[in-house]
């Protein structure tokens, strides 16, 4: 015979022999529930799972006596749900009317010992948040001296409903509590940065005190730049902190990414880029020239290969379109565009950055590059020159679009450059009308030629 006990996702782990449990697994042997004030499962000879209180005068558990073959049923059966999250803790039906109502106070949840039930349950969640005690009031007291006490406000913050009830105790703190709840918050930090749930309670935390205060929380952080920058949780927590804190307590998040090594890794992850390119929308907002200089020193010195990464590209596209980093604009346009016109514009993602440069380049540069087009490199396997290749090129297509609308720009005075441009281009694309056809992209030109002319080419 096997006795069975379920331990559903609460604030506590049991000590079972000697050990822990994971939450809400399925277990054998009694557990030392005697303990803690929470509420446990057990489950029935019938497998139905019914709640037990423990109340100190109440310290038992109901248990069900089954054979091998049932116990071995049961657990696969417990497994699945566990697995599919209906494992989780059920509020009493007599909490509420038949219409979905809760019939009790939050007094009355906290005095019977359901607070911590309550709060991971999805209406139970909102039910606290929209009757918060107010300031002053003794209930108010009493519900953050339990979640201190009970030590449960990581697990809390974990949780998918009750990370808001957290949420709204950060907002609520005030003076007489906000101390103790960013101690206790800055202390596992990091961890919960990774959470997608805690990473929200942490961003609150950020939002809600004062950037003076957040100091040890930010400490905290330190040396875990990379690691949070290119996960899909934790990045949002540094994106947080670069938007609410001034640029000088954030100082240790650009030269940690600027770290030997560490910039390769944030600015071609998916999560990185992105930190790295709201980090240089905020300092170019706040004008902190020696943090851009340190992070565009950089991007700068590998921006042909950042030019074609599937995520580096974002960056450097932004730093060529961005008025403010224009002296890092032809740094980049010079070093490592020029001379590389037409590979990179055959390239996926750099034939993009070649697209944002024509259309950005200073007038010393523009024509530089644009001479690399028209007089570029011949290829010795079919003669064809530089503008041929890009003409029927699956990326390098786009770029000659991009070119041919600004040649019609400049064809009507709306920017700087020289007419022949367009000569130069419908001549060639007059050449080439009966192979462009082919292509959808092809037509497209060859459309935007015979608009611009004023008679179909074909």
């Amino acid at each position: 015979m096997n006795t069975i006990y379920y331990c559903p996702e609460s604030s506590m782990l049991i000590p079972t022999n000697g050990g822990t449990i994971p939450v809400g697994a399925f277990l054998t042997g009694a557990p030392n529930a005697h303990e803690y004030g929470q509420e446990y499962y057990a489950v029935s000879g019938t497998y139905a799972p019914t709640i037990q209180h423990h109340h100190p005068l109440q310290q038992t558990i109901h248990s069900g006596m089954l054979s091998d073959f049932e116990y071995t049923s049961l657990m696969a059966q417990m497994n699945r749900l566990t697995l599919s999250g209906s494992g989780r803790g059920q509020m009493p039906e007599w909490l509420f009317d038949e219409e979905g109502n809760f019939t009790v106070s939050l007094q009355d949840i906290v005095e019977l010992d359901l607070f911590f039930i309550c709060v991971r349950d999805k209406k139970g969640s909102q039910f606290i948040q929209d009757n918060f005690p107010a300031e002053n009031c003794p209930l108010r007291r009493k519900l953050y001296n339990m979640l201190f006490d009970s030590q449960s406000i990581y697990n809390l913050a974990m949780d998918m409903f009750g990370n808001f009830v957290i949420q709204k105790m950060i907002t609520e703190a005030g003076k007489e509590f906000g101390q103790k709840m960013l101690h206790l918050l800055s202390v596992q930090a990091p961890d919960m940065a990774f959470n997608r749930f805690s990473c929200r309670v942490i961003q609150k935390a950020i939002d809600a005190f004062s950037s003076d205060t957040l100091e040890p929380m930010l400490q905290a952080f330190r040396g875990y730049v990379l690691s949070m920058g290119t996960e899909q949780s934790a990045n949002h927590v540094l994106q947080k902190i670069i938007d609410t804190v001034p640029a000088k307590d954030y100082r240790f998040i650009v030269e940690e990414m600027c770290s030997p090594g560490n910039m390769d890794k944030m600015i071609c992850n998916k999560f990185g880029c992105r930190v790295v390119q709201f980090c240089l929308e905020k300092l170019t907002k706040n004008y902190d020239a020696s943090l851009v200089r340190t992070l565009m020193e950089k991007i700068t010195r590998k921006a042909f290969r950042y030019s074609q990464d599937e995520f580096a590209n974002y960056i450097v596209q932004y730093v060529i379109k961005h008025r403010a980093l224009n002296v890092y604009r032809d740094r980049i346009i010079k070093s490592a565009l020029v001379g590389n016109i037409l590979s990179l514009s055959q390239s996926k993602y750099s034939s993009h950055v070649v697209e944002q440069a024509f259309e950005c380049a200073p007038d010393n540069l523009l024509p530089e590059m644009i001479n690399e087009v028209f007089h570029g490199k011949v290829n010795p396997k079919n003669g064809r020159d530089s503008l041929d290749q890009m003409l029927f090129d699956q990326y390098g297509n786009y770029v000659i679009q991009r070119l041919l609308n600004m040649a019609i720009q400049i064809r009507h005075g709306k920017r700087q450059g020289k007419a022949k441009w367009f000569e130069l281009l419908s001549q060639r694309i007059c050449i080439n009308v009966q192979p462009l056809l082919k292509y959808s992209s092809g037509k497209k030109i060859i459309e935007t030629v015979s608009a611009e002319v004023g008679y179909p080419l074909v």
